[in-house]
C-alpha cells in the first residue's frame, strides 16, 4: 500500500513537471497559430485523462484501466512537443500526434477490467497501433515537409523526399486503419449486447464517449483521405475535440456515480429487507442490478455451503464465469453470493450490500440448515425403513424355511407313529400332540405373514390381498388393487393397514361385512377398508389405529377415520408412491 502511495505521488509529479514543459514549449513556439486554444485543450484533456487514471487506479489497484487512463494523457502531453521549435522535439511531438488515440483504442477494448483477454480482442488492438504507427511515419520518412506547420523545423527522420512513395503508403495504411477502427466499433456493440445488467452499468460512461471518439477520428481520418473540404475537416475535427475531453470526465463520472449511490442502494435494501414478505436473494439481487444472483448458505456442523432449499451448493471455480463473496457475521461465515464477475469492479458495493443483508440471512440460513437437517432425517428414515422391510423379509424366510417346516417334519414324523401304535390311551396321546403342533404350526404360518407375508414379496399387493380376504373371519370384497407392482415400502404398508382394518372390523367392530378399495390418485397409493360394524373407533384410543398412524407418518402418508356410532368405520389411508 505504502510503494503504490509513492508510485501515484510519482506519476502525478511526472505529469505536472510534463504539463508544465508543454506549456512553456507552446507558449514559445514560432508556428502555433492559436496558442490560447491549444493550451486549453491540452491542459484540460491531459489532467483530465491523468487525474482520473490515477483516481482511478487508486480507487482499484488491481484494475490497469487506471494506468491506461493515464497514459492516455501522457501520450497527449508528448504530442504537444509538435509545437516545439527544436527539430528532434518537433519531430517527436508528430510522432505522438496521434499514438494516444491509439492507446484510448486499447482502454475501450480492454474496458473495465483493464486487461486484454481475448485473442481477437489483442490482435485488433495490436494492428490499431500497428496501422496507426504507419500512417505516421510515412510522412515523417519520405516528405521534407510533412505540412502541419509554418515555418516547419528540419525533418531529422527524413531518409528521402519521395512524397508519392509517402501518399501511397498513407493511403493504404489509412483505409485499413478505417477498417480495423470499424471492426472495433462492431466488437463494443457486440459486447454491449451481450453485457449483462451489471456489466452495462459499469461500462457505459467510458463506452459510449469512447465509442463515439473512435468513430469521429474515423471519419476525420477519412476526410482526410480523400481531401474533404476544410470547413468539413475543422467541424470533425473540434466535434472530437470535444468528446475528447468528455471521455475522462464520463470515466469519473461512472465511478462517482458508483460512490453515491451505493448508500442510497444499501438504504432501499435494508428498508426491503425489514418487510416479511421480501425474499432476500431477488432483494439482493435488485440491489447489486445482477438477475443472475444466488444466494448460499453456510452450514458450519458440514462446513458446507448448502441452497435454500437444503440441498449441498457447488461454488464456482476459476474457468466457471462466476465469483463468489463470503458474507460473515461476527467474525463467522453466514452465507455466500454467487454473482457477476464484473461485480468485482465494485467491491465496497458488494460488501455494503452483504454487511446490510447480514442480519436477515442469518435467520434464512437458520431456516436453510433446518431443511438440510430435515432432508437428512428423510433420507436417514428411508434407510431405517429398507433395513426395517429388510429384517421383516428375512424374519419370514427364516421362519418359513426354518422352524415352519422343522414342524412340518415333525407332524408328518407324528403321523408314522401314530400307525404303528396299538395301544388305544397312547393313540389319544399322540393325537393330542398332534393336534397342539398343528395349532402351534399354524400360530407360526401366521406370524410369518404378519411380520411380512411371502405372496406379497414374490406375486405382489393384488394376490397378496386376495389372500388375506380369503383367510378373514367375516365377509370380504374386494373392489380394486393395482395390477402393477408399487414401491416395497408402499405396498408392505397398504397391506398392513388392511390386515389390521379387517381385524379391528371383526374382532371390536363385529362386523359382518367389509370391502376394500386400492387405488392411486394424484401420485399417491389411496387404501380405503369400510365395514358394518358398530363403529366409534378412535384413533387416540385403539394401538391398532395408532400403529397405522405411525407405520403411515414414516412414508409421509396420513390416515382418516369416519366410525360414527353404529354407522360402521370407513378408514382411507394415503401413501405417496414417489
Amino acid at each position: 500500500m505504502r510503494y503504490r502511495g509513492w508510485v501515484l505521488i510519482g506519476l502525478a509529479i511526472v505529469g505536472t513537471v510534463a504539463l508544465a514543459g508543454a506549456v512553456v514549449v507552446v507558449l514559445t513556439s514560432h508556428h502555433e497559430s492559436d496558442k490560447g486554444l491549444a493550451l486549453f485543450v491540452g491542459t484540460i484533456t491531459s489532467l483530465g485523462f491523468m487525474g482520473t487514471g490515477l483516481f482511478a487506479w487508486w480507487r482499484r489497484p488491481g484494475n490497469h484501466t487506471g494506468l491506461l487512463m493515464y497514459a492516455v494523457g501522457a501520450t497527449f502531453l508528448l504530442a504537444a512537443a509538435k509545437d516545439s521549435n527544436t527539430p528532434w522535439l518537433f519531430a517527436l511531438g508528430v510522432f505522438f500526434s496521434n499514438f494516444f488515440v491509439a492507446v484510448i483504442v486499447h482502454l475501450l477494448v480492454a474496458f473495465p477490467a483493464g486487461r486484454l483477454v481475448r485473442r481477437d480482442e489483442k490482435l485488433l488492438v495490436g494492428a490499431f497501433y500497428g496501422v496507426l504507427l504507419v500512417v505516421t511515419l510515412a510522412p515523417m520518412l519520405f516528405k521534407r515537409s510533412c505540412g502541419c506547420a509554418r515555418p516547419e523545423p528540419r525533418n531529422v527522420l527524413l531518409v528521402a523526399n519521395r512524397p508519392g512513395i509517402s501518399n501511397s503508403i498513407e493511403a493504404v495504411a489509412g483505409a485499413a486503419l478505417i477498417a480495423v477502427a470499424a471492426a472495433i466499433v462492431v466488437l463494443l456493440v457486440r459486447r454491449w449486447r451481450a453485457a449483462t445488467r451489471p456489466q452495462r452499468r459499469i461500462v457505459a460512461p467510458v463506452l459510449w464517449t469512447g465509442a463515439l471518439l473512435v468513430v469521429e477520428l474515423s471519419l476525420l481520418g477519412l476526410s482526410q483521405l480523400f481531401s474533404a473540404p476544410t470547413f468539413l475537416q475543422r467541424a470533425i475535427a473540434a466535434v472530437s475535440a470535444v468528446t475528447l475531453v468528455a471521455v475522462p470526465f464520463a470515466f469519473l463520472a461512472g465511478l462517482l456515480r458508483s460512490r453515491l449511490t451505493r448508500a442510497d442502494i444499501v438504504g432501499d435494501l435494508v428498508d426491503r429487507l425489514r418487510a416479511p414478505e421480501g425474499e432476500i436473494r431477488a432483494e439482493i439481487a435488485a440491489a447489486l442490478g445482477d438477475p443472475t444472483l444466488e444466494l448460499v448458505y453456510w452450514r458450519a456442523r458440514r462446513r458446507e455451503y448448502v441452497t435454500a432449499d437444503g440441498r449441498q451448493a457447488r461454488l464456482p471455480d476459476r474457468d466457471s464465469g462466476r465469483a463468489f463473496a463470503e458474507i460473515e457475521r461476527d467474525g463467522q461465515p453466514i452465507a455466500g453470493l454467487i454473482f457477476d464477475p464484473t461485480l468485482n469492479e465494485e467491491p465496497e458495493l458488494v460488501n455494503a450490500v452483504s454487511s446490510a443483508a447480514a442480519l436477515a440471512l442469518d435467520n434464512e440460513r437458520l431456516q436453510a440448515q433446518l431443511r438440510a437437517r430435515i432432508g437428512e432425517l428423510e433420507e436417514s428414515r428411508a434407510r431405517v425403513l429398507d433395513a426395517e422391510l429388510a429384517e421383516r423379509r428375512r424374519l419370514e424366510r427364516d421362519l418359513h424355511d426354518g422352524a415352519q417346516q422343522r414342524f412340518v417334519s415333525l407332524s408328518l414324523t407324528l403321523a408314522l407313529l401314530d400307525r404303528g401304535l396299538t395301544d388305544p390311551a397312547q393313540r389319544e396321546l399322540l393325537a393330542s400332540g398332534r393336534e397342539q403342533l398343528d395349532l402351534g404350526l399354524t400360530e407360526l404360518r401366521e406370524l410369518a405373514r404378519g411380520i411380512h407375508p411371502a405372496v406379497l414379496t414374490e406375486r405382489g399387493l393384488a394376490p397378496a390381498i386376495d389372500a388375506l380376504a380369503a383367510r378373514a373371519p367375516i365377509d370380504v370384497r374386494v373392489l380394486e388393487v393395482p395390477a402393477e407392482r408399487l414401491p416395497a415400502q408402499v405396498e408392505a404398508a397398504a397391506y398392513f393397514i388392511v390386515s389390521e382394518s379387517l381385524t379391528n372390523a371383526a374382532k371390536h367392530a363385529h362386523a359382518a361385512a367389509a370391502t376394500v378399495r386400492i387405488g392411486r390418485a394424484n401420485g399417491s397409493a389411496v387404501v380405503e377398508v369400510t365395514d358394518d360394524g358398530v363403529g366409534g373407533a378412535d384413533p387416540a384410543r385403539g394401538s391398532g389405529l395408532r400403529g397405522m398412524v405411525d407405520r403411515l407418518a414414516a412414508l409421509d402418508g396420513g390416515l382418516a377415520v369416519d366410525s360414527p356410532p353404529g354407522g360402521g368405520t370407513h378408514i382411507e389411508a394415503r401413501i405417496p408412491c414417489a
